[in-house]
């Protein structure tokens, strides 16, 4: 494979020439091998002169080679080269096929002189050589894909490739945890992965009939070494830190390290792995105060979710801004603890098995402050102020499985369930004060909201798949079943003022509770019929059911005595019936693939409000059409675009007609009368990989619209007081784009690294009768320059800036534009193969976004730096860690919608110093030589 390296380093120098040289590749059974490396060297002494790829057919064209003798070589991974001598004349020149044979003792990998190919396009799939792209000694997975082109790494640790959100990692082609990405990213050591390959994972449907069904999920998977794949890896470790004193302060919150936050600091984690060609097992475990999570917190807000008509005060705020120490979380002070186990077994070639169990605990306390524009109508808006202190406890279980029977070739029958099981406590304590365009006070609000829940919940899905001849049927029976069980202790002081005189006080003292059931069931059918070679048609009957059952009850509390409010509770049932049927069809050929289908749905929904005369009836009859067509310009270059439809149905929240005062100031009553919004989206992406310069560029677009969108409508009293209602619009729609670029420019030795992403909005609601439009656009672009030989020097810096624009058709006077920028940049050095020092920063700077708000720019800087001491032969690894070494660390948020601007700054984590150990179960590396733990088999 040297050769083939050697092509990269030279194929700049590739001369010009009148004739082409073609041929086919193909393996030693006549199919062919898309993606082969073929070259043309001079005899005398191999250099090259020009190269090419073969497409998907096999076939290949070296361009504008000048007359004379030449070695033609082709090479492709896991086969042996084949060499043959040409000679080149006035004419085109066609060499015939040629056959690779199968490498046998050796696959080989892309290196020569030190470089590696970092990408290589094969098909619809990005593969990555992780040796490529330098990480620090104990790095983990998610600090190897920060290095990837077209990827981002987002604070809460979820990871986009080329655009889209990664829903998925697999270990070696296994789930590892269910599917929580976070858990394998943040918990398998770089060093044990020796590829990861990016691409859409066809649902089991989709895999088994071949033919694709639109519910592709972004998937990474890991490759691990081949050392790894047997024995134990992994490492376990811990420190111990402190918070030493601070002046800093910001936003009128407390100190960054002040006495809010935690005194001792501790942070210990293990990750063991015990891994075999039949067997899986992994143990993660995490225990800590620096707001570090080793696990999505997808399951916190799932379940908050299910709590927020109890106590909009206390749930869990996210935004889009702010700085987190630790990786994330930073918005406060969090203590963790987290473990679980999962294992993977082939118990034969037939029958395997996939489980998981994962708990979580979080206790968490933040401190926070929101200046917020608030849009009333034409010429009327408000300013709020809001200061907000709270405690919040979760624990989360979560238990995994999936299991697999092949009862003979293309026969086989799955088992995938999950269960889930959640309690939460939460107190939160809200100050807030709304002033008119004359900065008088209108109204106060004082809240305390003391809320106790838990959330429990299963699902299961059971396939049968089986194939007769070219022909396939799946059948599919799913069930999934969801209980709410939430009480709040409500108090609430609200003040209404007129010229900024006091006019009435308002005292409610409350006990809230609700109840809530739902069940799904449902069943689907699937058949395909091919109709030609690549062709097939597809058609599918589905039936789904979802009943709920929700009993939401107020009582007035005076002294001792409760009594029911009638008006604000309610107890509500609805069903949902769905019946759908379809017909696809798909072409899949070289270079162009498309596909076609039309769904017709019936949603019937039957709602009653139990104890009142309400009753809902609707019945909806949707047309669902969808298309997709790409086409291949070659191996590393392709195009896709996608339209597709689809519904979303009410929420009982959303429905029911019952007043909700849980934030006095903001009063919510559903409406019997909403309808189902109906969606159009268009999709197109973009793919090119030039591995010979390393050259990338991906780009993703996607616009939707909804003509029966649901938004709201509002009234506003003379005190500020709103009422909101969910209703119909038509007019929304959206733009979401995504670009990244990236290069070696060679006289810096560098990689250079460009992205984009631009977000536009554009919604309908009604306010106090009128329509008013916003229009809502954010455009960031990042820029990164990092070196390519990292062997002592890792350095890589770069600038970000966002855009925004805010535009409302009611209010122009308030229209907003303002621009966040930013930098940040990092260094390593190793000066020799124990010692590592390291610092990185980052800053960002805020601008003056809300009328009223910070009287100037906001600017956050954080500075980390570390030092570590390789010890025990490369299994041992000291640490010295020192976070935020200004204490400038602040949470700051910018939230843009269609009623208001916000700013939120949340007093965060400051100023740190953590002393770590970290023991290597594989030794540094994991290579065969290296000491440490080897169980073979």
């Amino acid at each position: 494979m040297r050769s083939l390296c050697l092509v990269l380093l030279l194929a700049p120098c590739a001369v010009w020439a009148q004739v082409s040289v073609t041929g086919t590749v193909s393996d030693s059974t006549g199919l062919p091998l898309p993606g082969a490396t073929v070259v043309l060297m001079q005899p005398a002494d191999s250099v090259l002169v020009s190269f090419a790829s073969s497409r998907a057919d096999g076939a290949f064209e070296v361009r504008r080679v000048r007359e004379g003798a030449y070695i033609l070589k082709v090479s492709f991974v896991g086969y042996q080269s084949a060499t043959q001598d040409i000679e080149v004349g006035g004419d085109a020149l066609d060499v015939g096929s040629l056959v690779l044979q199968e490498a046998v003792d050796e696959l080989g990998k892309l290196v020569v002189d030190g470089e590696r190919v970092p990408i290589v396009l094969r098909g619809d799939t990005l593969d990555y050589d992780a040796a490529a792209f330098g990480t620090r000694q104990g790095a983990s997975v998610e600090d190897l894909l920060r290095q990837l082109p077209g990827m981002e790494v987002e604070e809460d640790g979820s990871v986009t490739a080329q655009g889209q959100k990664v829903q998925r990692v697999l270990v070696d082609g296994k789930e590892f945890f269910g599917d929580d990405p976070t858990v394998a990213t943040r918990n398998l050591p770089a060093d044990a992965v020796e590829r990861v390959q990016v691409y859409d994972k066809s649902s089991d449907t989709a895999e088994f009939t071949g033919v694709e069904d639109g519910e592709e999920e972004r998937t990474i998977n890991l490759e691990l070494k081949e050392d790894r794949k047997s024995g134990y890896f992994g490492n376990v470790g811990g420190g111990l830190g402190g918070v030493p004193s601070s002046n800093a302060s910001g936003a009128g919150l407390p100190s960054a390290s002040g006495a809010s936050g935690p005194g001792m600091l501790y942070d210990a984690q293990a990750s063991v792995n015990r891994f075999s060609p039949s067997t899986q097992i992994s143990f993660i475990g995490n225990v800590n105060n620096i707001n570090r999570q080793s696990f999505s917190v997808g399951d916190y807000f799932q379940f908050m979710g299910g709590m927020s008509m109890m106590a909009n005060g206390g749930t869990f705020r996210v935004g889009g801004g702010g700085i987190p120490v630790g990786e994330d979380l930073g918005d406060g002070f969090s203590d963790t603890a987290s473990g679980g186990i999962n294992f993977n077994r082939e118990f034969s070639p037939k029958t395997s098995i996939r489980t998981s169990y994962f708990l979580h605990n979080l206790d968490k306390t933040r401190q926070r402050s929101i200046q917020r524009q608030q849009f009333f109508g034409e010429d009327l808006s408000s300013r709020l102020e809001e200061t907000a202190d709270g405690d919040d406890g979760t624990q989360i279980h979560r238990l995994n499985l999936f299991g697999e029977h092949k009862i003979s070739d293309g026969h086989d029958i799955r088992l995938r369930s999950s269960l889930r099981y959640g309690t939460n406590g939460a107190r939160t304590f809200t100050e807030q004060q709304t002033f008119n365009t004359a900065d008088l006070l209108e109204n106060t609000s004082d809240t305390d909201i003391d809320t106790d829940g838990s959330n429990a919940g299963g699902d299961a899905a059971l396939t049968y798949r089986r194939k007769f001849g070219r022909r396939s049927l799946v059948a599919e029976l799913n069930a999934d079943l969801n209980q709410t069980d939430a009480d709040a202790d409500f108090l609430a002081t609200n003040r209404f003022y007129a010229s900024g005189d006091l006019l009435t006080t308002e005292e409610i003292n409350q006990l809230q509770s609700q109840r809530g059931d739902t069940f799904t069931a449902g069943g689907s059918l699937l058949f395909t019929q091919p109709l030609a070679p690549k062709q097939a048609l597809q058609a599918r009957v589905e039936h789904r059911e979802t009943r709920e059952d929700q009993t939401r009850e107020v009582f007035d509390i005076l002294g001792d005595v409760r009594t029911l409010n009638a008006a604000q509770s309610s107890a509500f049932e609805r069903t949902y019936l769905y019946d759908k049927v379809g017909v696809t069809y798909v072409r899949n050929t070289e270079p162009v693939s498309l596909s076609a289908g039309l769904t017709a749905q019936l949603t019937r929904l039957d709602g009653t409000q139990r104890g009142a005369d309400q009753n809902i009836d609707q019945q909806y009859l949707r047309l669902l059409p969808e298309a997709t067509v790409s086409y291949a310009f070659s191996q590393s270059r392709n195009v896709e675009l996608r339209y597709e439809t689809s519904t979303r149905e009410p929420s009982v929240r959303e429905l029911q007609p019952v007043v909700d005062i849980t934030d006095p100031l903001r009063i919510y009553v559903g409406n019997p009368d909403l309808r189902p919004a109906y969606t159009h989206s268009l999709n197109a992406r973009y793919l090119t990989f030039d591995q010979f310069t390393s050259t990338n560029f991906f780009g993703f677009v996607r616009g939707s619209y909804s003509p029966t969108a649901i938004s709201t409508s509002r009234t506003v009293d003379a005190q500020f007081r709103q009422t909101s209602t969910p209703i119909n619009t038509s007019g929304t729609w959206s733009v979401i784009g995504n670009g990244s670029f990236g290069t070696v420019y060679k006289p810096i030795k560098s990689r250079v690294s460009l992205s984009a992403n631009t977000l536009f909005n554009r919604a309908v609601e009604i306010i106090n009768g009128d329509e008013n439009a916003s229009s809502l656009f954010r455009g960031t672009l990042n820029a990164t320059v990092q070196n390519r030989n990292k062997e002592r020097f890792d350095l890589s810096i770069g600038p970000k800036i966002t855009y925004n624009n805010a535009a409302y058709s009611l209010n122009p006077q308030l229209d907003r534009s303002y621009v966040n920028w930013g930098l940040s940049a990092g260094l390593g050095w190793t000066p020799s193969d124990a010692f590592e020092i390291s610092t990185d920063f980052d800053l960002d700077v805020y601008g003056n976004a809300v009328a009223g708000g910070s009287a100037s720019t906001q600017a956050v800087p954080l500075w980390r730096a570390s030092a570590a001491y390789t010890i025990m032969q490369g299994r041992g690894r000291i640490e010295l860690v020192a976070t935020d070494l200004l204490d400038r660390n602040l949470g700051v948020t910018y939230n843009n919608t269609a009623s208001y601007l916000e700013e939120e700054r949340v007093s965060s984590l400051g100023r740190y110093v953590l002393l770590r150990f970290v023991y290597d179960l594989a030794g540094s590396g994991g290579g065969p030589g290296r000491p440490g733990i080897r169980i073979m088999g």
